[in-house]
């Protein structure tokens, strides 16, 4: 038999090497578990009128399981920022008419409750951009509504809505999938080449109501990674390109169909939301 001639630090630093390896293929399996474990279910429609629709998905993460609602009108369809100068509750954007319409909160705001980046509606900047603002803008021009990184961005658009983050690009998912990000309710606009979406994803225990009207309540560690709503929009809509806008205790989406009112509301305000109309 060979001599064991490793001395004391040799081997520490050998079981170090093994524990690493060890931990590092434990997380990767993990992540890839994760991954993995995201399903969504069938589409189930809740209502339409005049090319606006508004419909939901079961959504399953480990153990975990929630609703996606998310409303869709053509890309021609009107687009506009409905900004404030301050945080406010979400119905002070509601239009009054009877529709068809559809809102969702918009980008996120400071701890001095002014928005963090570009907002720009119906031609007046009520916010500047802010590199720090966030990576995405959208933006509405002559040729529709894009969304663009802040480096493409130029003024001169009617519309402008600046949020952390652009989180899907061409159709590729733009967030990594990690184990262990941070859950919360999260919303988000998408485009298509054919189509505006509005999506907005919970977790069951975070929500209260039922049918047309659903409360979304503060849960810690309840909802979606932005990977996961990264990989719903990338690969089980038709869009190509989205933004994460404010969400947690401001996400907030409610439409208004054939003279109904829908809404799923947050418990806190938003400082701009963003509105569609087919």
């Amino acid at each position: 038999m060979t001599p064991n001639l490793e001395n004391g630090p040799e081997r520490t630093k050998r079981l170090l090497v093994y524990l690493g390896a060890a931990l590092f293929a434990l997380w990767g399996t993990s992540e890839a578990s994760d991954t993995n474990a995201f399903r969504v279910g069938a589409l189930e429609p809740i209502a339409g009128q005049a090319g606006l629709t508004l419909e939901r998905q079961r959504w399953s993460l480990g153990t975990s399981e929630g609703w996606i609602w998310r409303v869709t009108v053509p890309r021609t369809a009107q687009i506009k920022v409905l900004a404030a100068t301050t945080v406010s509750s979400f119905e002070r954007f509601l239009p009054i008419d009877p529709g068809p319409w559809a809102v969702i909160n918009g980008g996120f705001y400071d701890v001095d409750g002014t928005a963090m980046g570009l907002v720009v509606a119906d031609g007046i900047e009520y916010g500047a951009f802010r590199r720090g603002g966030g990576s995405g803008i959208l933006e509405l021009r002559q040729d529709g509504p894009r969304i663009v990184h802040h480096s493409a961005y130029t003024p001169g658009a009617t519309q402008a809505l600046q949020s952390i983050d652009r989180i899907v690009a061409n159709g590729v998912t733009l967030v990594k999938p990690r184990s262990g990000a941070r859950r919360a309710a999260r919303s988000a606009i998408a485009l298509s080449e054919d189509t505006i979406l509005l999506i907005l994803g919970a977790q069951d225990e975070s929500l209260s109501g039922t049918g047309d009207q659903v409360r979304v309540n503060f849960a810690a560690g309840s909802g979606l990674p932005l990977w996961a709503l990264a990989d719903y929009i990338a690969n089980h809509t038709d869009a190509r390109d989205a933004l994460n806008l404010d969400g947690s205790v401001s996400a907030q989406l409610a439409a208004r169909i054939n003279g109904r009112n829908y809404a799923v509301r947050a418990m806190r305000g938003t400082i701009n939301a963003i509105a569609v109309r087919p």
